[in-house]
């Protein structure tokens, strides 16, 4: 990015300037380096200064020093602001930035399990991808992978601590209806439920520790593999900070084919999710009506990608070829297709009374805790809270294209309902705009034979079909990239279920897990 295009330091964030912290304008926003000492004092003039939203929380340990990165975002101003802690390699401790950004407890605990950071004041730091008995921590730069037949067993709950009256159950992690390998561990005081406690890292597959020894176009394979249900989204934050490293822009045409391209895959996935979801409250019908209607925005997908799930289509600078010939006039007749079946589940679900009955008013997540908790997607738009990144933090063509953002007010499962059926609706408008606004021309920008970014980093930021997907790509010159970091809109909305299950009923939890839709390949990466 050139020089007069770097955004510029908040006016408020200039003070901060003194001794032991620095503040920098980046590519990307205001960056801001400070010791462990005066990181509550940082956060508490960014919390003043509007920065309401936690966007990102990691480390990094190569290249050296390790140290502590975030990222925040004001939801207002619509402004970045990164903050870098340098810590101490041999005992490395940072305070706990909960106070400010609620949300930063689960990432406390990401961090702590795969860079060994302790966080002073966070009240609940456990391993949470790996398990409590696990020897070292995996993304430090010089880490050993230890022999898995030298584990201890894992240490369970004790049920004998429980005050009398309550129960201790497993729900999964062997369960349909948990949608992937979840693990709840569900205290009961009869039908009602009175914690919820998620354990997590049954699918972890290490894919951020797998890019450190992948070159650049390599890691594309594996981002398909964190959201299976809409795979190119995955590849489109990734690609865009890589572009970003680069400075590369693709071409207006690879533009248009991503979003189209990326359009289908939230069909997708809204389908599977509103099938699932219905079968969950015991509408069977609606399952085997949705996954009709995704075969065949899939057989698009698979005319233009040659696969089906996962994908890997998206390039460094653009896409690899054009669509097929035809391609246009039938994404148009699935889009006109699909508009009097979506009616169809209208009246099916929404205007159902014991649809209605399980989903109005259960699982209520209040608008006031969306930001404070990064809450995105569909979730946080069924609380009123109106955060798309197509619309609040614009990408590639989306400021050219009319649509309108998907939002309802009651927070419950009947309006993350509506929300994911007004969106699908929505999306078939932005790809026949889309269509129309195709005109010929080249699909991927000239970049390096040998893809070797400058030493730097760069985010990636999209709207997935779960909400606010990004990657952080830290490079130190090589072909491989030093750092990269995923941030699922899964991970971040699942830790809000404790909160959204108080107080319910055994029979609502499978219902509001389900509302929730997460995909459990992003949640333990």
């Amino acid at each position: 990015m050139s020089e007069a295009t770097t955004p510029l330091v908040p006016a408020g964030l200039a003070g901060l300037q003194g001794d032991a912290v620095t503040v920098a304008a980046g590519p990307q926003g205001a960056v801001i380096t400070t010791t462990p000492e005066r990181l509550p004092e940082v956060c508490r003039r960014l919390r003043e200064q509007g920065f309401d939203y936690l966007a990102d929380f990691t480390a990094v340990s190569h290249p050296e020093p390790l140290r502590v990165v975030f990222r925040v975002w004001s939801t207002t101003a619509r402004q970045f602001a990164q903050v870098v802690v340098p810590v101490e390699q041999a005992q490395p401790v940072c305070p706990t930035i909960t106070p400010f950004w609620p949300a930063a407890a689960w990432q406390e605990r990401e961090v702590w399990d795969l860079f060994g950071i302790r966080f002073a004041g966070n009240l609940d730091l456990r391993r949470i991808l790996l398990p409590e008995n696990w020897p070292g921590h995996p993304l430090l730069a010089d880490y050993q992978a230890p022999d898995p037949n030298h584990l201890l067993p894992t240490i369970e709950p004790d049920p004998s601590n429980l005050p009398e009256g309550q129960t201790l159950i497993n729900f999964g992690p062997q369960h349909p209806s948990t949608h992937g390998v979840l693990r709840l561990v569900v205290t009961l005081a009869g039908e009602e439920i009175m914690a919820v406690d998620p354990v997590l890292g049954y699918l972890h597959r290490g894919i951020e520790k797998l890019a450190e020894s992948r070159t650049y176009p390599q890691v594309i394979p594996y981002t398909d593999r964190l959201d299976y249900v809409s795979g190119v989204l995955n590849n489109w934050p990734y690609v865009l900070a890589v572009e970003s490293l680069l400075g590369v822009t693709p071409p207006r045409r690879a533009e248009l084919i991503r979003v189209i391209l990326g359009e289908l895959a939230r069909i997708t996935s809204h389908l599977v999710w509103l099938g699932t979801f219905a079968n969950d409250v015991g509408a069977t019908s609606v399952f085997l009506y949705c996954f009709r209607e995704r075969e065949r925005a899939l057989d698009l997908m698979e005319e233009v990608t040659g696969a089906r799930q996962t994908i890997s289509f998206f390039r460094i600078g653009g896409v690899p070829y054009d669509l097929p010939e035809g391609f246009a006039e039938r994404t148009r007749d699935f889009t006109r297709y699909l508009r009097p079946r979506l009616d169809e589940y209208d009246a099916l679900l929404t205007g159902n009374r014991i649809f209605i009955a399980r989903a109005q008013g259960v699982g209520v997540l209040k608008g006031a805790d969306v930001l404070p908790w990064a809450v995105s997607g569909p979730m946080a738009r069924a609380s009123g809270v109106a955060i798309d990144l197509r619309r609040s933090d614009p990408y590639s063509v989306y400021p050219e294209i009319d649509f309108a953002v998907a939002l309802e007010k009651e927070g419950d499962l009947l309006a993350r309902t509506r929300v994911r059926m007004t969106e699908m609706r929505e999306s078939a408008r932005i790809i026949e705009q889309a269509l129309e606004m195709l005109e010929p021309g080249p699909v991927l920008a000239k970049v390096p034979r040998q893809i070797k970014p400058e030493p730097g980093a760069a985010y990636g930021r999209i709207e997935s079909a779960r909400g606010d997907y990004s990657a952080f790509v830290v490079s130190d010159g090589t072909p491989k990239p030093a750092r990269v970091r995923f941030r699922s809109p899964s991970f971040a909305n699942l830790q809000v279920l404790p909160m959204l299950c108080r107080g319910a009923k055994v029979a609502d939890l499978i219902a509001i897990l389900g509302g929730v839709d997460i995909i459990l390949g992003e949640v333990d990466r």
